[in-house]
């Protein structure tokens, strides 16, 4: 029953985010179900009319809007029939509580002087927290060697408190501190020539008034060389990379 009520409040309370609204009608109603399951951690979940393709590209919408899922395994869940089934790295829900207190500390580290100081900009607060990410998180490129590299260097967990990711845990770290900042932040998949070779990439688009900027925490790690020059950056400011241009909002 406790679960129950728990969906149903999420339901009511799930900000939906930039990738929610690309899907269609009956995609948003899988989103918001599945959503408030992985809230409450319910692993299996009864739905009928959908198939793979569309559960896939539902969760890949869940996951690239909302960061705060890090315990989900999203690539291992499946759907057989009408079941739903849902995987999660944890099994211990007080162990993901703990993770959580953790990741919330680290976020208001961050935050709090931009939350007191009202003379911040915008732009002040997205210094601050790309400062905080290019000092103190490395990449995975150790992890990455692996037989069977760890799932948390993809996501919040990994990159705030191992203090190490791959691309797309540094994005989502970006985007978990700016919903808390109250940035529109939009996590951008797409191809980038990196060290020579053409690679899978995320980084973010975040919103300054009524303006767009590109920002890559991830090669501002890596190359460690001249100081934010992956920073708020125009499209054309970009070389050697492949976005989707139709669905993403430019940055002029």
């Amino acid at each position: 029953m406790g679960k129950a009520v728990g969906m149903r409040e999420y339901l009511v309370k799930l900000e939906c985010g930039f990738y929610f609204h690309l899907l269609d009608i009956d995609e948003q109603l899988l989103y918001k179900m599945v959503g408030a399951a992985v809230a409450t951690k319910i692993e299996t979940l009864n739905i009928r009319y959908t198939n793979k393709n569309i559960f896939r590209k539902v969760c890949t919408a869940l996951r690239y809007d909302n960061p705060e899922f890090f315990y989900w395994d999203a690539e291992t869940s499946s759907i057989t029939g009408n079941a739903i089934i849902l995987k999660y790295r944890f099994d211990d829900v007080q162990e993901i509580s703990d993770i959580k207190q953790r990741l919330r500390k680290i976020r208001r580290s961050i935050e709090t002087p931009c939350l007191s100081e009202p003379e911040y900009s915008t732009e002040k607060c997205l210094e601050m927290m790309y400062r905080f990410l290019v000092d103190n998180v490395k990449y995975a490129y150790e992890e990455l060697q692996k037989p069977e590299c760890t799932k948390w260097i993809y996501d919040l967990e990994g990159c705030l408190i191992k203090k190490r990711a791959v691309c797309l845990g540094i994005a989502q770290a970006v985007q978990y501190i700016c919903r808390r900042l109250g940035i529109m932040s939009i996590l951008v998949t797409g191809k980038a020539e990196l060290n020579g070779c053409k690679m899978d990439h995320a980084w973010n688009l975040v919103k300054i008034g009524d303006r767009f900027r590109h920002i890559d925490a991830t090669c501002e790690i890596c190359e460690m060389k001249e100081k934010y020059q992956y920073f708020l950056m125009r499209d054309n400011d970009i070389a050697g990379r492949n976005w989707r241009k139709d669905i993403y909002p430019p940055a002029q």
